[in-house]
């Protein structure tokens, strides 16, 4: 790693000093500083801020986690995987900002558990958090020139539904779920064809608030 870029992000350099520094797919090996793109140092502040955040037992669970994750690249999609634990790490922030005081990020090993507890006056939480990346197709169509197109696609949905169901079995799997609130965190990464169309927004808002059941659902969009 760059040592102005480890001046610079101190947190992230925690996380690359836990991963395989040697790997030709680290993601941190091949950036350089100072960072130009805007949309780059953004991200990289979001992501050392939320680390940095973390207290020190979740600190290690995230550490432990996701130091192999730096080193997952994907042909095709990139750090997905590492992309999904700072994620989680942004659901430890949003869960502090509920009024809980007392958040961890769970060790769950083997476990189908939940990816976070808390605790606080307002009683206990339980959160998993989950990621929904851009499909196949998007990803084949970028950089060229595309049209919004109106409704949500099928595959949108699937995804969805799926990481819902899955994000219940884990919640409902932890002791406390009985007497906690129960939340998924879920931030989603839109086909550039579903943003270009307005009134989508609309429709995965009404989408989520038909899906939300036996837990609520927390949406954080790229986008919107």
């Amino acid at each position: 790693m760059n040592p102005e870029f480890q001046f610079d992000y101190p947190n992230l350099a925690l996380l690359w000093n836990a991963s395989d520094t040697t790997s030709p797919e680290n993601y941190f090996s091949g950036i350089s500083a100072p960072i130009h793109s805007v949309h780059a140092r953004n991200q990289f502040e979001e992501w050392n801020k939320s680390i940095g955040e973390l207290d020190p037992d979740s600190l290690g669970v995230f550490l432990r986690k996701a130091a192999g994750r730096v080193c997952a690249k994907d042909c095709d999609r990139g750090w997905t995987q590492l992309v999904d634990s700072f994620n989680e790490a942004r659901a430890y922030s949003y869960t502090k900002g509920l009024g809980y005081s007392d958040v961890r990020l769970l060790n769950e090993g083997s476990a189908d558990l939940p990816d976070i507890h808390a605790v606080g006056d307002v009683g206990q939480c339980l959160v998993e958090a989950k990621t929904i990346h851009r499909s196949d197709i998007d990803l084949e169509l970028f950089g060229e020139v595309q049209k919004g197109e109106a409704g949500l696609p099928i595959r949108l949905k699937r995804a969805v539904r799926k990481v819902y169901k899955k994000a219940v079995k884990q919640i409902f799997g932890h002791p406390a779920a009985g007497t906690s609130r129960k939340i998924l965190y879920l931030t989603i990464y839109l086909d550039l064809r579903t943003v270009l169309h307005a009134e989508n927004s609309d429709h995965i808002k009404e989408y989520l608030q038909e899906l939300e059941d036996a837990i609520e659902i927390h949406a954080m969009s790229m986008h919107w």
